[in-house]
């Protein structure tokens, strides 16, 4: 992670392209009647991938898997290919042809994979209003915090005569004709070279020991 004035750098090495990593959205902050602070907007798994001057960033999905063994594991990868979430060029080369790239605008423009809109009920997303607040770098993970102005423009469809309802200052969403200025926490994780066992696995283990364990009781 390098940070040259105001401008965000991650310095990807090459033994780490092609890698996963968990990818963890998080509202940390939020204006009133906009959600809450702490809520949950979303995680994937993502990597980084070269392909010459650019790098890409690529959703890994798990949605749907097949044993590589079997012949429909071909169908499988060719309807389950990585999206790309965002493209960047390379600014520079680091130590052992390491790429160093610009990561500005992943956190400053509207990126639909970690967006926070539908969560906000939001309609727009004004960049001008957008910047990255802070970023720290750990041996296995890199958390960043952003500013994010989400906005609603105002309702035009013709409605009833008659007073309208105060707005509710607790509701869940934006308003229409209102803005929202909410911090979003961004954590990229290395995830194990060892991939742990699928949860349903695990629990049909302990299913099957369970019963195994009663009927050794009778």
């Amino acid at each position: 992670m390098h940070t040259i004035k105001e401008k965000y750098y991650y310095e990807i090495p090459k033994s780490e392209l092609g890698k996963e990593f968990l990818w963890v959205s998080q509202i940390a902050r939020t204006t009133m009647g906009v959600g809450y602070g702490g809520q949950a907007a979303g995680n994937r798994v993502v990597k980084w991938e070269r392909r010459g001057n650019r790098v890409f960033l690529r959703n890994v999905s798990y949605e749907v898997v097949a044993d590589p063994s079997l012949p429909v594991a071909r169908a499988v990868q060719a309807a389950n290919n990585d999206t790309i979430i965002m493209s960047f060029n390379i600014e520079a080369f680091g130590k052992n042809d390491s790429c160093v790239i610009d990561v500005g605008r992943l956190f400053t423009s509207e990126v639909t994979e970690l967006s926070a809109r539908t969560r906000l009920r939001a309609r727009g997303f004004d960049a001008s209003r957008s910047f990255i607040d802070k970023v720290k770098s750990f041996p296995t993970n890199i958390e960043v915090e952003v500013s994010q102005t989400y906005t609603s423009p105002p309702d035009l469809t013709p409605t009833a005569g008659g007073p309208q309802p105060a707005p509710n200052p607790f509701a869940q969403g934006m308003r229409a004709g209102s803005n929202a200025t909410v911090v979003m926490h961004y954590s990229m994780v290395k995830l194990p070279e060892r991939p742990m066992m699928p949860r349903f696995v695990r629990r049909a283990r302990r299913l099957f020991h369970h019963h195994a364990n009663r009927l050794r009781r009778r």
